[in-house]
């Protein structure tokens, strides 16, 4: 039996208890306070009775109807037990209000009578506790519904009380009109109580929950954005889905990593939880690369190199921006100042960019190919005395505006690895410099085998 359960056993038995002593001891004594008590005591009984058909049932865990559990039975059971509560205070108020403007015969008040109604006032002092301590450990609506009427139960019995003692002093409008102060008393609780429970079944959102859940996932390195937060509740368990956008270049394992790691924060903040993490390829990225070379375009630069870098909640992004040899710097600048204040207008104040200035190389240069036999068989020679030692290459010389340009190709094993093929590569580049003529560049183009020698 689990703790919910065996709280409401406890009181559905107490309940019991009570609503015999106070009709006994009512219809001996012939107490009209004390036979309203006991129909009262009625009402608890039966009201409990419910909470424990609602708690034992929203216990049960998840099946194919009901994928999200049965912890809403508390919620459906607590807005019952509300509407009980507003009825009873009603009436309460009525009959109050009725007393006072037609006063009764004198209760009859003996021994038994403060016997009955201490005792009540001792139980449900200790029940409410017990409820209110067990709702609180356990999220339980049903009970804390419980712990509410059962509160209200101590006012009634002293409202009782005081009209016993009222009625020995001869004070008789005091039993009314504490019963119509306790009675709106318990009408507000009931309201704030009730409200509670039909927005946990419509779904509202807890107050506070989406910023404690977007400030628990943003911590987690490797988030760049927390967004599509939802939130639902039942009984005792939070049911959270979100999205979090994820740099699109990680490998898959990693962003595992990174969900799981937003998960494990989440259920810190709220340990009753079960939480669903969608990953989402960052925008960031992207959206600010395609903007960037829109903007640069639109002020006659060309984009090229385009760098993010990320630091916290600030970002840098570094561009090369290509002008016609012939811009006025002071132009180039002011106008790459305004392609960063674009930037910023579109992303936010927190990005920095970062400018490199170059010439454009898109225009076309006059040239011409070369036959330089010696430097050809020079290549030829210097070939065979790499390490590793190449079998073959194909030499282009080609001439413009004064500077060489020297193109390579070379076969390769298919199989080697980018790294062992940009070894062999700088390799031939660094060898031919060291033999070309002055300003010349030289660039090294490998070439699959099978490729080379088709």
């Amino acid at each position: 039996m689990n703790k919910k359960i065996k709280t409401a056993t406890i009181s559905l038995l107490a309940s019991l208890f009570l609503t015999l002593g106070k009709g006994t001891v009512g219809f001996l004594t012939g107490s009209l306070g004390l036979i309203s008590e006991a129909l009262h005591s009625l009402l608890d009984f039966s009201a409990t009775a419910l909470t424990l058909f609602a708690v034992s049932k929203s216990s049960k865990p998840p099946d194919e109807e009901h994928t999200f559990g049965h912890g809403k039975i508390e919620n459906i059971s607590a807005l019952f037990e509300t509407l009980l509560l507003v009825f009873t205070s009603g009436w309460v108020i009525y009959e109050g209000i009725k007393r006072l403007i037609y006063p009764k015969e004198e209760i009859i008040v003996n021994v038994w009578s403060y016997a009955v109604i201490i005792s009540s006032i001792i139980i449900d002092f200790w029940r409410s506790r017990a409820l209110y301590k067990t709702a609180k450990e356990t999220r339980s609506a049903a009970l804390e519904a419980d712990a509410l009427h059962f509160s209200s139960d101590i006012g009634s019995s002293f409202v009782v009380l005081t009209g016993l003692l009222s009625t020995q002093i001869g004070f008789r409008q005091a039993d009314s009109i504490a019963a119509i102060v306790v009675s709106i008393l318990v009408l507000y609780i009931s309201f704030k109580l009730g409200m509670a429970s039909i927005n946990t079944l419509i779904d509202a959102v807890p107050q506070g929950a989406l910023q404690k859940i977007d400030a628990a996932a943003s911590k987690v390195n490797g988030v760049c954005k927390v967004y599509g937060i939802r939130v639902r509740e039942s009984g005792e368990t939070y049911f959270i889905e979100m999205k979090v956008a994820i740099n699109s270049n990680l490998p898959l394992n990693e962003v595992h990593r990174i969900t799981s790691d937003v998960e494990e924060k989440i259920k810190k903040v709220f340990p009753q939880s079960q939480v669903l993490v969608h990953p989402e390829p960052s925008v960031k990225e992207e959206g600010i690369y395609e903007y960037a070379l829109r903007v640069s375009e639109s002020f006659g630069a060309r984009l090229h190199d385009f760098t993010l870098l990320e630091s916290g909640s600030a970002l840098e992004v570094s561009i090369h921006l290509e002008w016609e040899g012939e811009t006025l710097f002071t132009d180039a600048w002011n106008k790459a100042k305004t392609v960063e204040k674009e930037i910023q207008k579109k992303f936010g104040d927190s990005i920095t960019v970062f400018v490199h200035f170059e010439p454009s190389i898109e225009k076309v240069k006059h040239s011409e190919e070369k036959e330089n036999i010696a430097l050809q068989k020079q290549i030829k020679e210097l070939i065979k005395k790499l390490k590793p030692p190449l079998s073959e290459s194909r030499a282009k010389i080609i001439e413009s505006e004064g500077k060489g340009h020297i193109h390579l190709e070379f076969p390769v094993e298919p199989t080697l690895k980018i790294e062992e093929v940009h070894q062999l590569s700088s390799a031939l580049e660094n060898e031919v410099s060291k033999i070309a003529p002055q300003n010349s560049h030289t660039l090294a183009q490998p070439v699959p085998k099978d490729e080379f020698y088709k």
